[in-house]
């Protein structure tokens, strides 16, 4: 029980500190959304350990008993710039997806890219994404998260994610 209430504490700071509501964070981990408020109210029981891994790799948190896993090899921008440009003939530079996630801003060259990405990519690689672009811009996360939710909207995204 300590462990699901200590999950539960880390789970509620991450998710307000990239501006997600419990139903967004639901719908990215699969899990219902009674369930996430469960988890971080400390009301729940049980929680299966597969459960509770895609919510922490949603949140960017990870669950260590004994060795960390290894750091992935190449840059949650790089990776994202990639995933935006695997079916277009140009590829979109980091730079720019740097600068697009920061201002809300897509230059037209880069804008079906940017749809791609928001459309495709998993959200663990979104949130590293905003962790990466916040740390090397000096701007906040929620900041980040917003403009990728504003511009998924823009877009008009189908995905449940930007719901």
């Amino acid at each position: 029980m300590a462990l699901l209430h200590e999950i539960g504490s880390q789970v509620k700071r991450r998710r307000i500190e990239l501006d997600m509501t419990q139903a967004l964070l639901a719908r990215a981990s699969g899990l219902s959304r009674a369930s996430v408020n469960a988890l971080e109210t400390g009301a729940i029981k049980d929680l299966s350990f597969n459960r509770a891994l895609r919510i922490l790799s949603v949140l960017g948190l990870r669950f260590e008993a004994s060795l960390p896993p290894k750091p992935p090899s190449t840059s949650a921008l790089r990776t994202a710039a990639q995933t935006a440009s695997v079916s277009l003939r140009t590829q979109v530079k980091p730079a720019v997806l740097r600068r697009a996630l920061t201002e809300g801003v897509v230059p037209e060259n880069a804008i079906a890219h940017i749809g791609i990405l928001l459309d495709e990519a998993s959200p663990a690689l979104l949130v590293r994404l905003v962790d990466e672009v916040s740390k090397a811009s000096h701007v906040a996360p929620a900041v980040v998260w917003s403009n990728m939710r504003n511009l998924a909207k823009g877009f008009m995204s189908p995905r449940s994610l930007w719901q």
